[in-house]
């Protein structure tokens, strides 16, 4: 039988499978409902459905400054500000926030995009693509430990919860060259995800 607490956290990933696998790397995850940094809803005429979900993508938000909040109001503030820069018809004009979940640096695992619908994250290839952002710039800092910990426990828990998953970073799936996710957690993708990854850039 699944614990309720961990019934409550599968709602956040529609369609996976509760192996007693998946099921232990889901109860290291610490999960953030979408509610806690939003309340506005996607444009429901402008959202198409993600099919069957095939790859996962990692991004940095890669602003111009060093992202160095730890708090939770902050985070949540931060997720808000990029939700309006993607929605806003000022903005990218997307159906909403561009990535289904975020990984902050204590190790928070955000819910932003509903994973039942396709996200805007990698031009030309979002279909089946689960976009994963990890708040900071990795051309400029390092990602604290808790961050790429628990980054690895969600990447881990995709790829036992759903099969035949394939694990970029935006660099290697992307059709022209990109920095993202910057430098370090490039490297640290490279030598944590290598093997499961295609990469198409240098």
């Amino acid at each position: 039988m699944v614990r309720s607490g961990t019934e409550l956290k599968l709602i956040f990933f529609p369609g996976a499978k509760a192996t007693v696998a998946a099921l232990v790397l889901l109860e290291t995850l610490e999960l953030v409902p979408r509610a806690a940094f939003t309340a506005v809803l996607p444009r429901m005429e402008d959202i198409k459905p993600i099919g069957e979900i095939r790859e996962i993508t990692v991004h940095h938000t890669g602003f111009p400054e060093a992202w160095l909040a730890d708090d939770l109001a902050a985070t949540a503030n931060h997720l808000a500000e990029i939700q309006t820069l993607h929605s806003d018809p000022a903005g990218r004009n997307w159906a909403d926030i561009g990535y289904h979940y975020a990984v902050d640096r204590m190790g928070r695992i955000w819910q932003l995009r509903d994973l039942r619908f396709q996200g805007a994250h990698v031009k030309n290839h979002n279909r089946q693509n689960v976009g994963i952002v990890v708040l900071g710039n990795f051309d400029i800092q390092q990602p604290p430990g808790a961050q790429v910990t628990a980054l690895a426990a969600l990447l881990n828990f995709m790829l036992t919860a759903y099969d035949n998953l394939k694990v970029h970073t935006h660099q290697q799936l992307a059709d022209g060259p990109t920095s993202c996710p910057g430098t370090h957690l490039q490297t640290w993708m490279d030598m944590t995800f290598g093997g499961a990854a295609r990469k198409r850039f240098s």
